[in-house]
């Protein structure tokens, strides 16, 4: 369970959640992208309105045992991860479905595909939405003029949304990003709390983003602290507690 912010008005037919496909590829046969396809075809019985690929990514160079069907190199990975997201979207079309995928939070920046396949530029001609893991505890190399991401994490998201924006050309609605509603952890021990939180929001709404995503590996989302950020920001208390419970 995550907690799902409103979508932009834009677009007040769609709802804020998914059923949740996992899939990690590398330059992969037909047969294994069959199998994962077949697995989100299932999950339409519960008949939710969109398919979600969380972490999907080919496999580290630096995995051991792996052989690949062609070599591990960047074309190909990003091959890889376009083509399964193109065939997810074919098989899926029947049901009316939007189609979104996850991916790590500094491929905003990355000139590369981050060594995994993942690359906006391909990845959005065939999804619906991208939604990047923004948590500013992940950016342990910071990001350019910001060396410490837990000091500002407004721009973290914004300037991170922006940069995504800029080197695509796709509309700010293309973006759902996630963010962090659990403490710091690996290069940091501070508490997150209602100011932090606010902030990441604020910087998704200002980046024009259509919605975003909260993730706590406890699945613990303080709706009181949520409610009261959705009076400061203008939001409707009723569809932030109506997706809490989703």
């Amino acid at each position: 369970m995550r907690a799902c912010g409103p979508t932009s008005p834009s677009r007040p037919h769609k709802e804020s959640y998914s059923s949740t496909v996992r899939a990690s590829h590398g330059p992969i046969p037909s047969t294994a992208r069959c199998g994962t396809t077949t697995s989100s075809l299932r999950s339409k019985r519960r008949k939710k309105d969109s398919t979600r690929f969380s972490s999907i990514t080919c496999a580290f160079q630096t995995s051991k045992g792996l052989q690949f069907s062609k070599p591990n190199i960047e074309a190909n990975r990003r091959e890889a991860i376009t083509s399964f997201l193109a065939e997810a979207r074919k098989r899926l079309l029947p049901y009316n479905v939007f189609l979104s995928a996850d991916n790590f939070g500094y491929v905003c920046w990355n000139l590369d595909d981050t060594g995994v396949g993942q690359c906006f530029a391909d990845i959005g001609t065939v999804v619906d939405y991208i939604s990047p893991m923004l948590y500013p505890s992940s950016f342990q190399f910071g990001i350019p003029s910001l060396r410490n991401p837990l000091n500002d994490p407004y721009r973290i998201v914004f300037a991170s949304l922006e940069r995504a924006k800029e080197r695509t050309g796709f509309s700010p609605l293309t973006f759902r990003p996630w963010l962090q509603a659990f403490n710091a952890y690996a290069f940091d021990t501070r508490k997150l709390g209602k100011l932090q939180l606010r902030e990441q929001i604020k910087a998704a709404q200002d980046a024009g983003a259509e919605g975003w995503l909260l993730w706590d590996p406890r699945n613990r989302y303080p709706t009181d602290v949520l409610a009261d950020v959705a009076r400061e920001l203008g939001w409707n208390n009723n569809k932030l507690t109506s997706a809490l419970k989703r």
